[in-house]
């Protein structure tokens, strides 16, 4: 199951454009204005978003930030006020950008169809796989390969190759430490169509793994090359670890995973709520069909006992999903604490990794119960392939499924985030994309169906706030050398200074 799946470091600005131009479409249409058709644009959209929207109950609180009953009176007396179709968008428009969820996007009614028609149950890859397993596979524009900040013109040194999946450097600074620096320019499969293609020749020279899921053995080639580049910095010398995930829009499961390679120790996943309906069932079906696949191959009396107890968890979540449901009027009303268990329209479904917080690869004997109970043991060997510092650049187009990387590890205290503030787009979905459709505006908003629950207890479309903030100002190269400047900062209040050790993979040529 993918989280945040969408690319979404663009969301705000396409949302805007979005609404102008499909308002302004549908204005030309118009024959004369209709006030109440507009009105019951407002009151589709506003049950729609009680009815799916996972966020409502976050932003509803105090901690949300954003005040609703406020936000509607001054919605609804805009378009009471309004005398054209253009001052009626405008109060709508006012109203979605007022939430601050870069999922919560208006997208046109064929948009809305298309990713109806191609979001499988398994989200597979999208578009007409008859000429190869990679014809959805398209690189993304605006995906920046290189690293989001300057950091070779303040002293870092280039040693990736053209080419390679992640661009690699290293920096030493001047009281001798060696920092190492590797770029993730997204967790979306799909923007790596030569590792598509890469994938698909392995593929059909290894017959044994065709059954093997396709999207599946895409994320381990991902995983592998990052393993890849995390040794090679090792073994030049690096003392501390720089992931670069600025601008990084999201993407899938990888996110979550990846995050595994760079802790000693499996990580502690976070819990995940979905809306009490579809959404949940959706997820705790696929959750259960994974959990009995495993159980029909666990030969092991402990795996069976776990696996069983898992599945009668997962079931019993299934089973009290009626009972969740709640009206969710009262966010118009009032603002209430961010209480989930509350009257939230949300049900807890496990966290984030599967049934299980954490898990050790090796805890049974057969990996298939591993990953089923927790997905990142699919790391096997590979996790805690690096052991030293880490920090992660973040800013605030890092997005999704980028953030929950950072979350998961800043939550786990296993790094320390270096930047600003990221843009806040939370979970974004776990199953089929959801919209409220506008009638009269001739659009649908898309909503998010699962909230991710943080260590201090909010919800991750909050956003990430860095450990060591970097000045947003003084340009590019200001702000690459500030990041160093604070990682080394920090490393020196930790460990005293040393020469690095030797570059064994520049020896080695």
């Amino acid at each position: 199951m993918a989280a945040g799946r969408e690319l979404v470091s663009k969301a705000r600005p396409i949302l805007a454009a979005a609404l102008c131009a499909l308002f302004a479409a549908g204005g030309a249409q118009a024959a004369a204005y209709d006030p109440a058709a507009w009105r019951g644009d407002y009151a589709i959209l506003k049950k729609g978003l009680e009815r799916s929207y996972a966020n409502l109950a976050w932003f509803a609180s105090p901690r949300g930030g954003v005040n609703l009953p406020d936000l509607d009176r001054r919605t609804q007396q805009a378009l009471a006020a309004a005398r054209s179709d253009r001052q009626a968008r405008a109060a709508l428009t006012a109203f979605l950008k007022a939430i601050p969820d870069a999922h919560l996007q208006l997208i046109d009614p064929k948009a809305a169809a298309d990713l109806t028609a191609q979001d499988g149950p398994d989200h597979g890859l999208v578009g007409d796989r008859s000429g190869g397993p990679c014809d959805a596979y398209d690189l993304t524009e605006g995906l920046k390969t290189d690293f989001s900040l300057p950091f070779e013109q303040v002293g870092a040194r280039r040693v990736s190759k053209a080419g390679a999946l992640f661009a690699t450097a290293l920096y030493d600074s001047p009281d001798g430490r060696r920092i190492g620096l590797v770029r993730i320019p997204s967790f979306e499969m799909r923007q790596y169509p030569d590792l598509c293609r890469g994938a698909a020749a392995q593929l059909q020279r290894s017959p044994e793994n065709r059954g093997v899921d396709f999207d599946d053995f895409i994320q381990a080639g991902f995983l592998q090359f990052l393993a890849q580049a995390v040794d090679d910095l090792h073994r030049r010398g690096a003392q501390a670890v720089l992931v670069d995930v600025g601008g990084n829009p999201g993407g899938g499961d990888a996110g979550q995973i990846a995050a595994g390679l760079l802790a000693a120790a499996p990580l502690r996943s976070n819990p995940i709520w979905m809306v009490a309906g579809p959404p949940a069932s959706h997820m705790l079906d696929h959750q259960l069909s994974v959990l009995r696949a495993a159980r029909d191959r666990a030969r092991d009396p402990r795996s069976r006992r776990d696996l069983d107890a898992a599945i009668a968890a997962a079931a019993g979540r299934k089973a009290a999903i009626p009972a969740r449901a709640c009206d969710m009027s009262w966010v118009w009303r009032q603002q209430r604490p961010w209480a989930p268990r509350a009257c939230s329209n949300l049900i807890d479904a496990g966290f984030l990794a599967g049934p299980a917080a954490q898990a050790d690869w090796r805890a049974y004997p057969e990996r298939t119960t591993s990953v089923a109970l927790y997905a990142p043991a699919a790391l096997g060997p590979a996790q805690g392939r690096w052991t030293g510092p880490v920090y992660v650049l973040v800013d605030e187009r890092t997005a999704s499924a980028a953030e929950m990387f950072g979350a998961i590890l800043q939550d786990n205290h296993a790094a320390r985030l270096v930047g600003r503030h990221t843009l806040g787009a939370g979970c974004g979905n776990q199953g089929p994309y959801r919209f409220v459709a506008l009638p009269k505006t001739g659009a649908s908003v898309r909503v998010s169906d699962c909230v991710l629950i943080r260590a201090d207890g909010s919800d991750e479309v909050a956003g990430l706030e860095p450990d060591l903030r970097i000045d947003g100002g003084g340009g590019e190269s200001h702000r690459a050398a500030d990041a160093l400047s604070r990682i080394t900062a920090d490393l020196r209040k930790s460990a005293p200074a040393a020469p690095p050790p030797q570059d064994t993979a520049a020896t080695a040529r």
